[in-house]
């Protein structure tokens, strides 16, 4: 299977945005400024566009599962990806 150029930058952009929510954007600018500072013009081309992408799409993060949780979740077929379950909250 091929995966286009704009393919990848978004699977980058929604793994960041997953991992890091808010700051996915920020990250990837980083990474762009890191590439610019080795003369790596294309990388940072990339990089920043993965920033733009990122910087679009809603806020999707959550704790990551564990190993545990991971398994249990494909056991009875829930998406991996949905977000895990908040804690109860504490009443007084």
């Amino acid at each position: 299977m091929n995966v286009s150029l704009d393919q990848a930058i978004e699977i980058h952009a929604k793994a960041l945005k997953h991992r890091f929510g808010k700051g996915a954007a920020l990250l990837a600018q980083e990474r762009a400024q890191h590439c610019a500072a080795r003369g790596d013009d294309e990388g940072h081309d990339v990089w920043q566009r993965v920033a733009a992408v990122s910087g679009m799409l809603p806020d999707i993060s959550h704790q990551p599962l564990s190993v545990a949780e991971t398994r249990q979740r494909l056991a009875i077929g829930v998406s991996v990806m949905a977000p895990a379950p908040s804690p109860p909250s504490a009443k007084n």
